[in-house]
């Protein structure tokens, strides 16, 4: 005896349905109406988007598409758990990684600050600051504490190429780079000069400034003094012309 062919087009019929939102649909159409006639799933297929009831089955098949409708809940089920839980470990790693690998920080040049800064909030993924065991912070222009989180470094890139830079993690409002750690150590051979105008600040090989000496007088000179460039120079009020003092 031949087994009658599955009415079932969910599973094997000509016009699979796609959704498995649809699926569901079905499933729980087909479940209700065997319930509703207090018996087993019985015949039942898809015709244009809707339940019908198909011509009498014989009871394997019945059992057949019993079975098999079972089997698409439960592979429904295992396959949205499965979805969810992704989606659960998913934002989990979001959540674990809040930065990214590479960031684009705004740096500002700075002959008062005494190391280079960046806030660790602005540092990318994989850069931690190593901490601070000494419990020494530093100090703002107007007495403040600015918590010092420890050294770190990471790699700068430009147009003009890539370079490291060592940081000292702080509680700053954005990136400084100190003039005096630009340079180098002032016991020592200078590593780079810094060079400002009204237009912009270039970082040049040593020696520039020197030979720029060599031909202008400067109107001003600062000394450096431990990390800082400082003037000693006499104050008073600056006469206005034709104004009586």
């Amino acid at each position: 005896m031949e087994s009658a062919a599955c009415p079932c087009p969910v599973l094997h019929g000509p016009e699979p349905v796609e959704s498995r939102e649809q699926v569901a649909e079905y499933l729980a159409e087909a479940i209700a109406a065997a319930e509703s006639r207090g018996g087993a799933v019985s015949g039942y297929a898809t015709r244009g988007g809707h339940v019908a009831p198909a011509a009498s089955p014989s009871s394997a098949l019945r059992e057949t598409i019993t079975e098999e409708l079972a089997h698409i809940k439960s592979l429904m089920d295992t396959e949205e758990q499965g979805q969810f839980n992704l989606l659960e470990e998913e934002e989990g790693e979001i959540l674990a990684a809040t930065r990214p690998k590479v960031v684009t920080v705004k740096v500002a040049i700075d002959s008062g600050a005494v190391r280079n800064a960046v806030n660790p909030e602005d540092l990318p993924e994989g850069v931690e600051p190593a901490g601070n065991p000494s419990g020494i912070d530093y100090s703002g222009a107007n007495g403040s504490r600015i918590k010092r989180d420890g050294p770190c470094t990471t790699l700068l890139m430009s147009e003009l190429g890539n370079v490291g830079c060592n940081w000292e993690g702080a509680d700053v409002t954005r990136p400084l780079h100190s003039v005096s750690q630009v340079t180098g150590p002032a016991d020592q051979a200078g590593k780079q000069e810094v060079l400002f105008t009204n237009k912009k600040c270039v970082v040049v090989p040593p020696g520039a400034v020197e030979e720029i000496l060599k031909r202008y007088k400067p109107v001003m000179q600062y000394d450096r003094e431990g990390n800082l460039y400082l003037a000693e120079l006499q104050m008073t009020s600056f006469p206005r012309p034709g104004v009586s003092r």
